[in-house]
Parts: structure tokens; C-alpha cells; sequence
């Protein structure tokens, strides 16, 4: 049985790439909720809609959670600007939000997924708390899920938002917490191979030189520009970080992760250097249940991926 296709989004400059990635790749999201993260839920709602404009899709957007579980909210409009989006033109018009419910709309899918229904993939690419407050509730549901990518955490102890933890657990950890502790069958795309697999300046520049010029051309530079000025300012260096453009590739293609590892996974809730950090069980200490945790990727298979993705999308344009 064919299984239902579901992004989960906070919103921000990476988020926005995923999307195109996939939709170029004609992995094309049956729905999309989106979160709080990045920005705010509205912003990120918004960005998510206008993200679609572009490539003139319409695909069902759900507005999920505005806060986290516990704690205070905070988000990452220092690094994807007060818009998400680095600033960027919008397009002219945009698609109506499907509903403000997305938290029930992923319940509804897996509901009917363990009635018998189409198993449910996902794709989180911003905190996890849509999922989790389905799950800690009915955690019996997770039965429904085929299939589920995080892009979030670390596998080496390198947080990109405090010295220890990764923005999306970082966001929330508690619903971390809930969503792996159940036995899913679970890719960790962490914060590591996202520095590892950062493409150069020149190679974007390449890519945008064969793209043809347009609305989609725009949109790319003006994102890919932000995060270049940001990564000369933190790294000295030219690169574009793709963080969930790098969980998208692992959706497309298993073989864009060349090293994983297979673990249990924790998240500190408490503590104040450590909240939000995440901690692989490499040698089967507790009872967590195993995920893969990607610890290599290529590059090189993401960059094409990436190419390809906007070709394709061009040509429909």
C-alpha cells in the first residue's frame, strides 16, 4: 500500500529549499504542517505558502503548534532573518492555509493508517512538537508511521544554538524526548553532517549560472546569498549550510548517507548548559529504542540532487 507523504516545518531559509528539492524531485508532500521555530507560526505559515507560490504548487498547509511543550519559546530569526526568509520578494500571490489544525491533521492520518489506511512518511525539518503532542497522548499511533526523518540533534556533542544542543531539539525538548522514545523507524539527520556536506560559494554560483533567470532564480539567490553572508560571518568561509536540504537528499536517495549509526537517542530536558542537547547510547546502556543516526554524507550527491531539483522545477515554469 502506497504511503501518505507529510513535511513538518518551522519555516525558515533551509525549509524553503527542502520543499523545492523535493517537490523537483517529484516527491511531492501530500500535506504540509508547519510549527513554530525558525519564526513564528504565522511567519512560518506564510513563508511556507509563499515557498509553494513560487513553484505555483498547491499543496495542503495545516498551522500546528505556536509554542513548545514546556518551557519558553524562542526562535531563529538572527540567523533566517525577522522574515525566516532572509528578507527575500515575495511572490504576488499565495494559496489559502488548508486549516489551523495541524496537530489533529496528523492524528486523523495516523488513525487511519492503523485502521488500515496508508502508512504515514514524515519529514521534520523544524522542532518536533506537532508529532509529539499527538503521541503523548496516543502513543499507540506511532504504529502508522511507515517512516519518519528528523532533521535535528548532533551525533558528536556540537550544538549550533548553546555549546551542546541543536536549534530544533533546542526548541523543544521534551517533545524530542516523547517522539524518540517510541520504537519508529527513524532517520536522524543531525547538526554534524550539515557542516560536513556545507556547499561552496563557487558551487552555487555554478548552479545558479545554469538555471534559467526567473521567479524560481530569484528566490534561490536571495535565500542561498543569506546564508552565504552568514556562514562567511560565523566560519570565514563561502559555504551554504543545508541542513534540511540534506534530510530532503535522504529522503530521495538512501545512499546520500554514507556512514549512519544505528542507537538509542536522548535528550536532556533539564540542566543549564546541557537542555535540548542530544546523547547517543552507543553501547546499549538504557532501554531507548534504536534509530539511524547519520553521521557522513556526500556532498557531492546533494549538490546534484539540489541541481537537478531546480532544473526540473524550471522547466515547468
Amino acid at each position: 500500500m502506497s504511503s501518505c507523504f507529510i513535511v513538518d516545518t518551522d519555516g525558515g531559509t533551509d525549509d524553503a529549499l527542502a520543499l523545492l528539492m523535493l517537490i523537483g524531485m517529484g516527491r511531492v508532500p501530500d500535506a504540509i504542517t508547519t510549527c513554530f521555530g525558525n519564526v513564528g507560526l504565522e511567519q512560518a505559515t506564510v513563508n511556507i505558502l509563499d515557498t509553494l507560490a513560487v513553484v505555483q504548487r498547491d499543496i495542503p498547509v495545516h498551522a500546528g503548534a505556536a509554542r513548545p511543550l514546556v518551557g519558553p519559546l524562542v526562535d531563529a530569526t538572527d540567523v533566517h532573518g525577522h522574515d525566516g526568509l532572509g528578507g527575500i520578494a515575495r511572490p504576488p500571490r499565495r494559496a489559502a492555509l488548508a486549516s489551523r489544525d495541524g496537530v489533529g491533521y496528523l492524528r486523523a492520518q495516523l488513525h487511519q493508517a492503523c485502521a488500515g489506511g496508508a502508512a504515514v512518511d514524515l519529514l521534520m525539518l523544524g522542532p518536533l512538537t506537532n508529532l509529539a503532542r499527538v503521541l503523548e497522548s496516543e502513543p499507540e499511533l506511532a504504529k502508522g508511521i511507515n517512516r519518519l526523518w528528523v532533521m535535528g540533534g548532533t551525533c558528536r556533542g556540537r550544538g549550533n544554538v548553546t555549546v551542546s544542543a541543536e536549534f530544533n531539539i533546542y526548541c523543544d525538548p521534551e517533545a524530542a524526548e516523547v517522539v524518540f522514545g517510541l520504537p519508529i523507524n527513524t532517520l536522524v539527520v543531525p547538526w554534524e553532517p550539515c557542516l560536513q556536506t556545507a556547499v561552496p560559494g563557487a558551487a552555487l554560483e555554478g548552479v545558479l549560472a545554469r538555471l534559467p533567470k526567473g521567479g524560481l532564480w530569484d528566490f534561490v539567490r536571495g535565500i542561498s546569498d543569506h546564508g552565504r553572508q552568514l556562514s562567511r560571518r560565523w566560519y570565514d568561509e563561502d559555504n551554504l549550510i543545508m541542513p534540511d536540504p540534506l534530510a530532503a537528499a535522504c529522503v530521495l536517495d538512501a545512499e546520500v548517507s554514507t556512514r549512519t549509526m544505528v542507537c538509542g537517542y536522548l535528550v536532556e530536558t533539564a540542566g543549564t548548559v546541557s537542555r535540548g542537547a542530544t546523547f547517543v547510547d552507543h553501547e546499549a546502556k538504557t532501554t531507548r529504542p534504536a534509530v539511524a543516526i547519520v553521521e557522513k554524507a556526500d556532498r557531492t550527491k546533494l549538490e546534484k540532487l539540489f541541481e537537478m531539483s531546480l532544473q526540473k522545477l524550471a522547466s515547468c515554469q
